[in-house]
């Protein structure tokens, strides 16, 4: 009954793994919506070639989360990792990548990089159908690059942002398989998540 509500908030895990998955909402709206916007908004710039942009940036989407989350294990890896690889082919010292303190960060770049093509081609998309005698207009009055981009663009695609930052809250609420697969939640409870704890409460505890 009720003794199971009070002992999943007397955990510090459920405490760590709330706070950051809030920390990963907030950061996969700022970058991941944020940046798949510039993005965007550069790519809608270029007459020629902007398919391979969109190619290039929708690729990452494709890839399931389980080979994502291998690849940066290996590449976070201490020994083989590419990582220090590359540090010490700069004549530098090898790193631990994955601590306490950076665990959350590590994970967060993962899961970041792998939805920003999923937004950058839906604003793309939302780009394309303002009119075009909106921008004419603008270059009339002397209106161009930034000013164009947060007076003019930015309002008009407003509810497709909306949209986007909805899903993206939605979506980090199911992160689960890039966490688990680089650092299972850990050390110490550090990159815990809501999917990675009830998994580890669930199946790990069978509770």
């Amino acid at each position: 009954g009720l003794d199971n509500y009070i002992q999943m908030f007397e955990d510090y895990a459920v405490k760590k793994a709330l706070i950051n998955t809030l920390i990963m909402m907030v950061c996969v709206i700022v970058f991941q919506v944020g940046i798949a916007l510039i993005l965007a908004l550069i790519v809608d710039t270029i007459k020629k070639g902007y398919k391979l942009f969109r190619t290039v940036f929708f690729f990452p989407v494709v890839i399931s989360g389980t080979a994502i989350g291998l690849m940066f294990y290996l590449a976070y890896g201490y020994d083989y990792g590419l990582l220090n690889a590359i540090i010490i082919a700069f004549g530098g010292e090898k790193k631990v990548w994955i601590t306490e303190n950076s665990a959350l960060f590590m994970v967060l770049v993962p899961v970041i990089w792998q939805y920003v093509g999923f937004y950058f081609v839906i604003f793309l998309a939302a780009l394309s159908k303002i009119p075009q005698d909106i921008y004419e207009s603008a270059l009339l009055d002397g209106i161009t690059g930034t000013k164009r981009a947060v007076y003019i663009t930015i309002p008009l695609i407003w509810d497709v942002i909306a949209v986007c930052i909805s899903l993206a809250i939605v979506g980090t609420f199911k992160v689960f398989d890039i966490v688990y697969v680089i650092t299972g939640g850990g050390p110490m409870d550090a990159s815990q998540v809501l999917g990675t704890y009830i998994y580890t409460v669930a199946f790990t505890g069978q509770n």
